[in-house]
């Protein structure tokens, strides 16, 4: 990496941390239990009934995540 401004070389290797930091987390996989895991409807496969269901209970585990005990 041959940068002509300082900050262009701080945000190339910000967005690198960032990259590999994403890379590298842990992702829980969620077991098939016949019901929706946010809304408890049955399915028939997957683990949420629609991306509505998925992208509600992502955000509360985010939210459950950053929270201050």
């Amino acid at each position: 990496m041959n940068f002509a401004d300082p900050i262009d070389e701080a945000v190339a290797r910000q967005q690198q941390t960032i990259e590999i930091a994403l890379a590298n987390r842990t992702r829980t996989p969620l077991i098939y239990t016949g019901e929706c895991h946010w809304c408890r409807e049955t399915i028939s496969t997957g683990a949420y009934c629609d991306s509505d269901c998925r992208d509600d209970h992502q955000q509360y585990l985010r939210a459950q995540s950053q929270r201050v005990m």
